[in-house]
């Protein structure tokens, strides 16, 4: 029973690790108007409008995850998902 619990352990780990919001997480960071993106800064309050496109069954857990970090940054969006894959968003339709 052991080993089975183990391998749970395991299973869940690294499905929480290759989450879509772990998968933002990672490589979109802000620290106040400053986006980083992959490495690349960007200067929010030079940027006028940020509009989200996705497409595929994470891109709706994506676009909640950016909402979150950009918040009203987010001027528009559009994501397109299975069915069942959706998930709430305030800007991202």
């Amino acid at each position: 029973m052991e080993l089975h619990d183990d391998l749970w352990q395991i299973l869940q780990r690294a499905l929480e690790a290759v989450s879509p919001e772990k998968c933002i997480q990672r490589t979109i960071t802000r620290d106040g108007e400053s986006l980083r993106v992959q490495g690349e800064e960007y200067d929010l309050s030079r940027i006028k409008r940020v509009i989200v496109v996705g497409i595929g069954k994470a891109s709706a857990r994506m676009a909640a995850a950016l909402e979150e970090l950009l918040g009203d940054k987010i001027a528009a969006g559009i994501g397109v998902t299975a069915d069942g894959c959706k998930v709430p968003t305030r800007r991202v339709e």
